[in-house]
């Protein structure tokens, strides 16, 4: 737990350091090596690690969140082409030992990791600062807050399994917990986040009633994004994606649901009456 703990803070430190940094490039930088190193041990994970094919997939990833939305808007399908084209390509030139299977579930979570994280640069580049950044706040603390109210409330409450062949340890009880902590955390984070922007002369209205009864489904997408992630560990055989947060795992295990949740909620802030200036 102390090393759960001290990683923690240090992994607080970094992102307060981000935010800090939100309006400039640092910000794309970052999801950049994010994506990377989420492919990185992914692609260990599933024994294609140090190929050139995944070489080729990480430098695609790491490409993307430089694009400019209205860039991005125009060239998407080309940009997706050209990357099914060069696997194509590669597995042509390979195909004596790498099977087709292998090339879609590259190319399959290589887009998935790459596009999912860089939501993060879209809700940045298309709401603006205020509003980009509430954006983001709503997915951490979602997807964050879901997972620990599910770790602390199975502990104490968990008596049916939610998916004992996928992850025993998780429970009813405690999703249910986890939904209850993100559901409270958000109002929290609304209030706070409004009070703050209130006294900095940036002051916009937060829908809350609309943005609660959005905090269950966000935690549900969670779920099913920390869930899924266990189906691939359980597969490949490893308890965990990495080690570089010593007590957590890899970049993959903490971000794990993150993937599922940006990409949910830059839908919910683009349709719905979320938020608005005043």
């Amino acid at each position: 737990m102390k090393q759960r703990i001290i990683s923690a803070l240090f992994g607080l430190v970094i992102l307060f350091a981000v935010f800090a940094l939100f309006e400039t490039i640092v910000l794309n930088a970052v999801v950049a090596a994010v994506i990377v190193l989420a492919l990185h041990e992914l692609f260990t994970a599933a024994g294609e690690r140090h190929t050139s094919i995944s070489y080729l997939a990480m430098g695609f990833g790491a490409t993307i969140p430089f694009f400019k939305t209205w860039m991005l808007e125009r060239v998407l399908p080309a940009v997706c082409f050209l990357f099914a084209f060069v696997l194509l390509c590669a597995l042509l030139r390979h195909h004596r030992d790498v099977k087709a299977e292998r090339m879609g579930f590259i190319f399959c979570f290589t887009i998935l990791i790459a596009f999912s994280t860089t939501c993060f640069v879209y809700l940045r580049d298309f709401f603006g600062l205020r509003i980009g950044f509430y954006a983001v706040l709503v997915t951490l603390v979602g997807a964050w807050m879901s997972d620990t109210g599910a770790y602390f409330f199975g502990l104490a409450f968990g008596r049916h399994k939610l998916a004992p062949e996928i992850s025993p340890k998780k429970t009813v009880e405690g999703a249910l917990g986890g939904i209850l902590v993100a559901l409270a955390s958000q109002g929290l984070v609304a209030f706070g986040y409004s009070f703050y922007c209130a006294k900095a002369g940036a002051a916009f209205s937060i829908n809350l009633p609309l943005l609660l009864a959005c905090s269950p489904l966000i935690s549900v997408v969670s779920i099913v994004g920390d869930l899924s992630a266990s189906v691939m560990k359980r597969q490949f055989g490893i308890k965990d994606f990495g080690h570089i947060m010593p007590g957590h795992g890899g970049v993959l295990d903490r971000f794990d649901s993150v993937l599922l949740v940006i990409p949910f909620v830059y839908n919910l802030f683009l349709y719905l009456p979320l938020v608005s200036t005043l």
